[in-house]
């Protein structure tokens, strides 16, 4: 395909809780893989000339948004310190409910 130029858009922004965004360029034959149920994710629309595609895979297990992950009783949510509290929630998929409070 032509060459892309970061105005052309279609990057995909990756938004780690508690961490730096990361914005990935569209390349040619480049392939990005991440764990769409922790990390919140967007793609810039693409406004190029020339088309592009994309292409989405979901897979699923009894690994993925286990009750343990997603239960909020007072006693899950009882940390014992800031450190705990943001390891739970970078592994979690409720990470997602709070960075769209926290990332507009």
């Amino acid at each position: 395909g032509a060459p892309v130029s970061a105005a052309d858009g279609g990057a995909i922004v990756l938004a780690p809780f508690l961490a730096r965004r990361a914005r990935i360029a569209p390349l040619h034959n480049r392939l990005v893989v991440f764990r769409s149920d922790t990390v919140l994710h967007e793609v810039v629309p693409w406004t190029g000339a020339s088309p592009r595609l994309a292409a989405s895979f979901w897979f699923d297990s009894s690994l993925v948004n286990r009750p343990e992950e997603l239960e909020l009783t007072r006693d899950r949510l009882a940390f014992p310190s800031w450190d705990d509290a943001a390891a739970f929630f970078q592994t979690s998929p409720l990470q997602r409910c709070v960075s769209r409070a926290v990332y507009p």
